[in-house]
């Protein structure tokens, strides 16, 4: 503490802080300083709090109000972004489910057929308490498996069917069709079926799986893996086991997407109707949102850079300045 360095900052701490108070309490143009300061600060903190609307909304009520219009206008940008969000957020799942869409034509490669996909699809969404994006997303995973192993569009509708109305009818949840999808289009690019997915993958997802299948081949579990083992479970097999389960498990399956247990879901399949629906009409909307904010944001950026080279604030700034004050003191 008594070195000289130690004395030396402590001298120019107190003449900045002379100078810092001759501008606080002396000039208009200081004051007007001090001013342009909290309102840069009521600027940041709408960015930081409200988004890019609250930054946008700050700078706007900053230029009418000073800082008092700088916060009202960080609150209304705040409520503007919320609704740009939402707008978004539903513009963007429409978009995605749309490409999702598009990739199941693109696999299916005959445009009647993807028509009768999505009647199939529509129609199993509904009874089943399915959302669309995920039963979307899952069916065209399957019948690029299903398709890829020889087989057809119809064939693919009719495994999925059978999978998704065993999970449904045996309890199961969203989650467990999912995994069940998965094990199943390994199965078919597999072009065998194999101990592995059928007892673990599938069998975990699916209660009775393994008995089922065994019973639809005519066959004891037991034979059944031994036939397993020697490799000669076929896709045709898979077929006539997705025929067995669906003749088990499809009514059953109906009625539990229709009961109390499945309310969740049915919300979520209305919800992602609602949501495809609604975000094809503000697609245009949601992007002139983007568009806009973008310009405005881009306004802000510079007029932020101007102030800061004003306020001397960062780091080139300061040194810039420090420049300055040494050229003029030669």
């Amino acid at each position: 503490f008594g070195s000289k360095e130690f004395k030396e900052a402590t001298a120019e701490a107190k003449r900045l802080n002379v100078e810092l108070q001759k501008m606080q309490g002396g000039t208009k143009k200081a004051g007007g300083l001090g001013r342009m300061a909290r309102t840069a600060g009521a600027v940041a903190a709408g960015g930081i709090f409200g988004g890019p609307e609250g930054a946008a909304g700050a700078a706007i009520g900053g230029l009418m109000g000073g800082p008092l219009g700088a916060a009202t206008g960080a609150a209304i940008g705040a409520q503007v972004g919320m609704v740009r969000q939402a707008i978004g957020s539903t513009a963007e799942y429409s978009a995605a489910l749309a490409r999702q869409r598009k990739a199941l034509r693109l696999v299916i490669g005959d445009i009647q057929k993807y028509n009768q996909a999505q009647e199939f699809l529509t129609e199993t969404s509904n009874e089943l308490a399915i959302p669309q994006d995920v039963i979307t997303r899952q069916f065209t995973a399957l019948t690029a498996s299903v398709t890829g192993a020889g087989m057809s569009v119809s064939d693919a509708e009719k495994v999925f069917e059978s999978i998704a109305s065993g999970i449904r009818g045996t309890g199961g949840s969203l989650e467990d069709m999912k995994a069940a999808m998965v094990a199943t289009s390994q199965v078919f690019s597999k072009g065998k079926v194999s101990a592995e997915e059928l007892r673990q993958q599938l069998g975990e997802r699916l209660p009775g799986a393994f008995t089922i299948f065994a019973e639809s081949m005519g066959l004891t579990p037991a034979e059944l893996d031994k036939a397993l083992e020697q490799g000669k479970v076929t896709l045709d097999d898979f077929i006539k086991f997705s025929e067995t389960l669906f003749k088990k498990y499809g009514e059953n399956a109906k009625l539990l997407a229709s009961g109390p247990e499945a309310a969740g879901d049915r919300l979520a399949t209305a919800m992602s109707k609602l949501k495809d629906n609604v975000g094809q009409l503000l697609q245009p909307v949601g992007s002139t949102f983007q568009d806009t904010f973008t310009e405005i944001i881009e306004n802000i950026n510079e007029a932020t850079k101007a102030l800061n080279r004003f306020l001397g604030v960062g780091t080139e700034n300061a040194i810039n300045k420090a420049q300055r004050e040494l050229e003029k003191a030669r």
